[in-house]
């Protein structure tokens, strides 16, 4: 653990010392820096106040779930931070809303996470039962636990139905979970993925569940949703604002397991209703494609840097 400390350590050491000179020489136009809670928001703080000293616009992109905790904590400090960056990017309009609450003279700009998308005819799927996939970070802050509790309550009822859970962090923990509900074989935990096995899962999903406690706008719900499969998550964060409730997908509260069971049964027991909230669902991301999404961000820029140039 210290080597890797260590390690770190100097590689922003390293990092700092090469951005020092590059701001120096004038090689630096513009600097986006991408920012989650904790030790990320304090150390992308410290780029971000160095480039403001020589001059250099800041963009401050705001990621992770878990904002709305961290500002709690940090008092006048982070909205004073928040205040000081030239333009702050969020994933959606409720973090627009929060953002100007705790930093009212902040310079606020909604910026969606983006998806490129499969062929239409790679989404077709035809196979016997009902696959249903779990995407993300193996904690409870995703709802992982709950899942696996409704899926324990589904299965029975719904013949031919499995479970693939994808992604890294408490595996351990969700393998002894699994342990004390007597899941077994419906259920496949692979930890983490890689992006080819990511798009095999996809190919072949028929529901997509991510029933987060907090979030902001979820990468893998607008990957599911643009292999056209039906969503079932939570009302949280940026969710409510990409999928519409019994369009798109379907919306609970976080930690309501007995709607999360209904959800999932509803699903695989109508075919008809999947394809139909599939179809829906790929054709609302298709305004999240790199064509929509990246001329926003170019806006952004030439903006700050035109305003730079003008002193």
């Amino acid at each position: 653990m210290r080597e890797v400390i260590l390690r770190r350590i100097l590689a922003a050491a390293g990092a700092l010392i090469h951005f020092l000179a590059l701001l120096a020489l004038r090689k630096v136009k513009l600097v986006h820096c991408h920012v989650s809670m904790w030790g990320s928001f304090w150390r992308k703080s410290i780029f971000a106040e160095l480039a403001r000293l020589f001059g250099a616009p800041v963009v401050f992109h705001l990621h992770g779930g878990e904002m709305h905790t961290f500002f709690s904590t940090q008092g006048r400090m982070g909205e004073r931070l928040i205040t000081r960056q030239d333009r702050v990017l969020v994933l959606s309009e409720s973090w627009k809303v929060f953002v100007e609450q705790i930093a009212p003279s902040a310079s606020v700009t909604i910026l969606s996470n983006y998806v490129t998308f499969p062929p239409w005819s790679a989404c077709r799927r035809h196979h016997e039962g009902t696959r249903v996939i779990f995407l993300g970070l193996l904690d409870r802050r995703k709802g992982i636990f709950e899942l696996l509790e409704a899926f324990k309550e589904v299965s029975p009822r719904v013949p031919g139905i499995t479970l693939t859970v994808g992604g890294n962090g408490e595996v351990d923990t969700v393998m002894e979970s699994m342990r004390v509900l007597g899941l077994g074989g419906p259920v496949h935990v692979l930890g983490w993925v890689s992006e080819d096995d990511k798009k095999a899962l996809l190919e072949t999903g028929d529901i997509f569940a991510l029933p987060s406690h907090d979030e902001g706008l979820p990468v893998s719900i607008l990957e599911a949703m643009s292999w056209a499969i039906p969503i079932i998550s939570t009302r949280v964060g940026g969710i409510p604002e990409l999928v519409r409730e019994g369009k798109d997908g379907i919306l609970i509260d976080p930690g309501n397991v007995p709607a999360l069971s209904a959800s999932l049964e509803r699903l695989a027991l109508d075919g008809t209703l999947r394809a139909k909230i599939g179809l829906s669902a790929r054709t609302r991301v298709e305004s999240f494609s790199p064509d929509v999404v990246l001329p926003k961000l170019d806006a952004v820029y030439m903006n700050l840097i035109e305003r730079a140039s003008l002193g």
